[in-house]
């Protein structure tokens, strides 16, 4: 029964994983060595946004939240303290909705309002 109701969709998808998978270049990554390293907490200053699942549109997305971080930052006197980070936050039928994060040197000295669409926190730490 579950065949009859599930079994279209699932061999359509699968179907479409292998074109995608087939269309993609070539890479070899025999020789890549991964590593769990511990992170600390870092401040950041972030905007919360989203976009469609579309590669361009992403990166159209993230360079966007980025700039508006980077004029925040500049407005608040915040120097950046690491590499952007993007933290994917959502990934569904609706798109993809991403945190675009500056690490800082410092929290701001006014409190940020809570209508700025660009705010202020700690990351945790952890093992990634």
């Amino acid at each position: 029964m579950m065949d009859r109701w599930v079994g279209p969709d699932y061999e359509r998808g699968l179907g479409n994983l292998k074109t995608l998978a087939e269309s993609l270049p070539k890479a070899d990554f025999s020789d890549l060595t991964i590593m769990l390293v511990d992170t600390a907490p870092a401040t950041v200053a972030y905007l919360s946004s989203q976009s469609s699942k579309d590669t361009a549109q992403i990166g159209d997305a993230i360079g966007a939240a980025y700039a508006k971080v980077l004029a925040f930052m500049k407005a608040n006197g915040l120097k950046q303290a690491g590499p952007p980070i993007t933290i994917n936050t959502r990934w569904d039928d609706t798109g993809y909705g991403f945190d675009a994060a500056i690490p800082v040197d410092a929290s701001p000295v006014k409190d940020v309002p809570a209508d700025s669409p660009v705010k202020v926190k700690t990351t945790t730490r952890g093992r990634r």
